[in-house]
Formats: structure tokens, sequence, C-alpha cells
């Protein structure tokens, strides 16, 4: 009998250890690729509350005399009409509650350069108003802010309050 004193791995050894690093490399491949849409919609989402947050900022500036729907479309380029041009379709809800007595409706879209390539988040603002909540000392809206992330419309939405100024 011939003694054989060859030392290595086999095909079918270096085979099994190839399989198994690429299941490994693909499941770390998924797992990135994971990462990588929460981390966008994440930004989406930071990005719709501070808009929801500037936007709260500049209607509760608005002294309570100005606050009325001709102001709102003039001076803040607010609409009756669902921006055309923002991916909501038609899965907004166009109403308010009852006691509302308009709603306006506005655009924004919002550029991020991210590892030098530009991204663009675009957002629509309903804003629900009742001039008629405590008058003259108190009026009340709703804000409410839409963005899509693939097939799904996500929202953030405030009430705020509108007093006379100081």
């Amino acid at each position: 009998m011939i003694k054989n004193n060859r030392s290595g791995f086999t095909l079918i050894e270096v085979l099994v250890a190839t399989f198994i690093l690429l299941v490994g490399l693909l499941g770390m491949n998924s797992m990135l690729i994971t990462s990588i849409k929460f981390n966008e919609a994440n930004q989406m989402r930071i990005s719709g509350q501070k808009l929801l947050k500037g936007s709260v900022s500049k209607l509760r500036s608005i002294n309570i005399s100005e606050f009325n729907k001709s102001n709102l479309q003039s001076k803040f380029s607010f609409s009756v009409n669902i921006p055309s041009n923002y991916p909501t379709g038609g899965a907004i809800n166009a109403s308010c509650p009852t006691d509302y007595d308009y709603r306006l409706y506005k655009g924004y879209s919002i550029e991020k350069n991210v590892n030098g390539v530009n991204l663009y988040y675009k957002y629509t603002v309903k804003l629900c108003v009742d001039d008629n909540y405590l008058p003259p000392y108190l009026k009340r809206a709703i804000i409410t802010i839409y963005w899509r992330y693939g097939k799904q419309l996500h929202q953030i939405g405030s009430e705020i309050f509108i007093t006379p100024g100081e």
C-alpha cells in the first residue's frame, strides 16, 4: 500500500467553504440595502418634521387680524387646490373636520445632496382653518404634511392656535 503524505484541501471542502462565505456575504448585502432604505425613509421623515416646525412657527407669527384665507393665499402662496406636481395622488384626505371653515394647500420641494447625488423630497402641506373658534381672540388650524416614500403615503401634523399679538 502506497502512503500519501500530501496535505491540503479537497475540492469538496473548498466548494463548501465558498458556499458558506457566499451565503454570509449575501446576508450582509441584504442588511446593507435594508439599512439604506430605512435611512432614506428617516431622512424624509426628519425633513417633514422640520418643514412642520417651520410652517407652524411661520403661521403662529401672523397677527390674528391678518390670518385669513386671502392673506394666506397671497402672502404665503397657499392654494385651494392640491398641487398637481407633488406625488400624493388621490391619497390625501381632502376634507377637514366639519367645524373648520376652509382648507388650503401648498407644495414644497426640498433638495438634499447625499454623497454627491441630489435628492428631491416633495411634500404637500394641508392647512385647515377655523376662523370662528373663539372670535375675536382665537383661531385654530390643523397643519398636516404629506409625503410619499415608495408606494406608501406618510403624514405628520399638528394643531395650532392663532392669538392676538402682544
